[in-house]
């Protein structure tokens, strides 16, 4: 989920434009039969319900199973049971979701309340997204675009810890890091699957959704 979430995306922009596509079309072409009018508005809308619940539900389930797994892999971090070498990243959002912090250097799970940061890695091979769980008293600190230095699990790919060891020219370093630059860096765009994707299920969700309430109208004589 966090280094790609095209399918459920998609998915979610189909289901809403095909509500919308039958609802609109309902209204539009179907005015004259009351029974068929009610029931492709009522389809419609149950979809478009649908899609936008189905998402958050989704999305929280996902966030509980990484929530697991980074308490699961930080535990192993900061243990020593793994060896992960800090890596260069850079904020790329935060998240109310909470659980244990973490920090590197501290052996099990820090006091205080935790929350999940996103962070964009240069790991070796392609840069991609990890998540840490960090105390809560330094998300002012970790706004989106700022340096960190992540100690990212070697066989858990989503997972990181947070090193505040880190001084001011390390996080310099970071800043500058001309992979940056790269065009291969993941954003919030490309993990959904772009821009053109997004647009073109939507426009196909409405055509078949405009396209099944014709349909209806000719079948029943429209």
């Amino acid at each position: 989920m966090l280094n790609d979430r095209a399918l459920l995306t998609r998915v979610c922009y189909f289901a809403l434009t095909l509500g919308f596509g039958l609802t609109s079309g309902a209204i539009v072409l179907l005015s004259e039969h009351e029974t068929l009018w009610l029931d492709l508005f009522g389809v419609g809308s149950a979809l478009m319900l649908a899609a936008a619940i189905g998402e958050e539900v989704v999305s929280r389930r996902a966030d509980r199973e990484l929530r697991a797994e980074i308490v699961r892999g930080s535990t192993e971090i900061v243990s020593g049971t793994v060896v992960a070498d800090p890596v260069p990243a850079r904020i790329a959002r935060r998240r109310l979701v909470p659980g244990p912090p973490f920090l590197l250097g501290h052996p099990g799970p820090v006091s205080g309340k935790g929350l999940m940061i996103v962070a964009t890695a240069l790991v070796d091979g392609p840069a991609r997204r990890v998540a840490a769980l960090v105390p809560a008293d330094l998300l002012l600190q970790l706004r989106k675009g700022h340096p960190v230095a992540l100690a990212v699990h070697p066989a858990r790919p989503d997972v990181a810890v947070l090193d505040l060891s880190a001084d001011n020219d390390r996080l310099a370093q970071i800043e500058g890091d001309p992979r940056w630059l790269e065009d291969a860096i993941p954003t919030d765009r490309s993990i959904s699957g772009g821009a053109f994707a997004k647009l073109g299920m939507s426009l196909a969700g409405l055509a078949v959704g405009v396209g099944v309430a014709w349909l209806a109208d000719r079948l029943a004589g429209g």
